[in-house]
């Protein structure tokens, strides 16, 4: 008997289980009937989606090379694998070369069929599920039960306890927009890693300068020369340097233009100051 085999003949022993998976899922298959029947062309798109699966496959080589010039030329960077050693290995690869110790996973059945998940987590990286269903999975101890539905065996109760175990939630309580909800907290705080307040920090520094080159080279209309563009500012020290000194005096840049303001800009200062700016004769 294949281990499928003894799986299911484990969870149809308990009838109550049974029954209640059976009522879950049929009620799936209701909701996509009720859609079907509003798309009058249902049956034309399942045979021409059939059909582009089918050639898909038939010409997996050519379009998977095809991929690979266009995500290149795009300036991406394919990584081919033979097997799933190769994949898990090439993964770890890439982690070790950022220093990476947390992985916020997206739901992907090549990673679930690969075990990337469990050998990330085997050499010290916190690879974090983040579809609710293989979150709750990855909880469990358990391998997803079914392709798009991964905890469709798993009743709510169930979750509710193991959430409470795992993120501390109420007891008892397995509402289910309650749990999602307790999820995407606890989510939020894997996200919230040391990169990605490193990351926040940088952009910070980077607006930071942004708003001193703008008040440097704008300061009461006067617009000062540079020696380069914008970005050598931003990228560099972002000192005073950067301008065009006169030889006049300390960092006090030269060839100040004076383009002035425009009508447009003077109706709307008049428009919005109108009384203050008012010439009292």
């Amino acid at each position: 008997m294949s281990t499928h085999s003894k799986a299911a003949a484990k969870f149809i022993a308990d009838a109550e289980r049974t029954a209640w998976h059976d009522k879950a899922l049929y009620a799936v298959r209701e909701k996509r009937d009720k859609m079907a029947r509003t798309v009058p062309e249902w049956e034309d798109l399942r045979r021409m989606s059939s059909e582009i699966k089918r050639h898909t496959l038939s010409h997996l080589g050519h379009y998977l090379e095809e991929f690979e010039r266009n995500a290149t030329a795009n300036g991406m960077v394919v990584h081919w694998a033979a097997d799933a050693d190769e994949m898990n290995a090439t993964v770890w690869r890439l982690v070790q070369e950022h220093g990476g110790r947390n992985l916020i996973k997206s739901k992907s059945m090549l990673s679930e069929e690969c075990g990337l998940t469990p050998y990330l987590r085997e050499r010290g990286v916190d690879a974090v599920e983040s579809d609710l269903g293989e979150r709750i999975m990855q909880l469990l101890e358990l391998p997803p039960s079914h392709i798009v539905l991964p905890a469709i065996g798993v009743r709510r109760e169930e979750v509710g306890a193991l959430f409470e175990r795992e993120f501390g939630t109420e007891h008892g309580n397995s509402d289910p927009t309650y749990l999602t909800h307790e999820a995407r907290k606890h989510l939020r705080g894997k996200f919230l890693t040391a990169f990605s307040t490193a990351t926040a920090q940088q952009l910070f520094d980077r607006w930071s300068k942004l708003d001193k080159y703008l008040l440097v080279k704008y300061m009461d209309g006067n617009v000062k020369s540079e020696k380069a563009d914008v970005l050598t500012f931003l990228d560099g020290d972002g000192g005073p340097a950067h301008f065009v000194d006169n030889g006049n005096g300390r960092n006090i840049p030269d060839k100040i233009q004076f383009p002035g303001y425009n009508e447009k800009w003077k109706r709307a200062v008049a428009k919005d100051n109108g009384e203050i700016l008012r010439v009292v004769k």
